[in-house]
C-alpha cells in the first residue's frame, strides 16, 4: 500500500525547497493524520488535564501551545485543501476497542487506561478542530 501513495516528508532531510511547487498525483495522494486525539492533543482533557490537576501545567505548556498555535492551524489548511480537491484523508488513532485494553500493545496499555483511550470516548476521539465533517 505504501508504494501506491505519494510520500511527502516535510523535514530538513526530505525537502529544503518548501517554496517550490510539489506535483501530486491525486489518485495516489492522501493526507495521513496520526494520533490527534483528545487524550494527547488537548490541554483541558486527558494528558493536559492530568498535568494541570497535578500542578505541572508548566511542564507541558510548550506542547499544547505548539499544538494549538502551529499544528492545528496548519492541519486545518491542509484539510481544507484536501477536502476542496476531494483527496483522501486518513486518520490513524491510538485507541482500544475492548474494555480491558487487551487489543493494544503492552507499552501503551497503561497510557490508554489512564486517559480512557477507548474508541467512542471523548479522549479517544479526534480533536473537533480537525475531524472529518
Amino acid at each position: 500500500m505504501a508504494g501506491d501513495y505519494n510520500l511527502v516528508l516535510m523535514g530538513k532531510a526530505a525537502r529544503q525547497d518548501l517554496d517550490a511547487e510539489l506535483a501530486l498525483d491525486p489518485p495516489k495522494t492522501a493526507l495521513i493524520i496520526v494520533d490527534m486525539q483528545y487524550f494527547s492533543g488537548c490541554r483541558t482533557t486527558g494528558m493536559g488535564k492530568r498535568f494541570t490537576e497535578g500542578g505541572h501545567a508548566d511542564l507541558i505548556a510548550w506542547r499544547f501551545d505548539r499544538i494549538e498555535k502551529k499544528l492545528i492551524p496548519n492541519l486545518q489548511k491542509l484539510l481544507a485543501f484536501f477536502r476542496q480537491n476531494k483527496l483522501k484523508v486518513i486518520y490513524i488513532t491510538v485507541s482500544s476497542q475492548t474494555q480491558d485494553y487487551s487489543d493494544v500493545p503492552r507499552h501503551i496499555k497503561t497510557l490508554l487506561q489512564a486517559f480512557n483511550g477507548r474508541i467512542g470516548s471523548l479522549d479517544g476521539s479526534i480533536l473537533k478542530e480537525i475531524e472529518t465533517l
